[in-house]
């Protein structure tokens, strides 16, 4: 009997949208350049998934089963900046675990509220 591979994923962005990223990541000192940007607003060229696949990138089954359902682990979106075009496109990996923090927002208002996180 054939054993069917399932992929049940929906990223939260795709080719073409336009998307606002915490780059670059972290609280830098620098002054000037991109290191000095809050954020970067680019176009996503191109989404790749990463699975949940063994060390050597194979899935191995050890029972019999007719349906194997593989997860997702990591989305990386390669990024093309749209303000700045003496910048280079960039990768940004998300994780897809639950508590992992977001790293591409769909518009400044969310990248702000982010960083930026009004006490209750």
């Amino acid at each position: 009997m054939p054993i069917r591979v399932r992929l049940d994923f929906t990223a939260p962005f795709t080719v073409g949208d336009t998307v606002y990223s915490t780059y670059p990541p972290g609280n830098n000192d620098h002054t000037g350049g991109p290191a000095s940007y809050d954020f970067i607003k680019g176009k996503i060229s191109s989404v790749k998934f990463e699975l949940d696949l063994s060390h050597d990138n194979s899935c191995l089954i050890h029972e019999p089963l007719t349906e194997k359902q593989l997860n997702v682990e990591v989305v990386v979106y390669t990024v093309i900046p749209l303000r700045d075009y003496h910048l280079s496109a960039f990768t940004v990996e998300c994780h897809t675990q639950s508590g992992s923090h977001p790293k591409l927002f769909a518009s400044e208002e969310e990248l702000r509220a982010y960083q930026h996180p009004v006490a209750s």
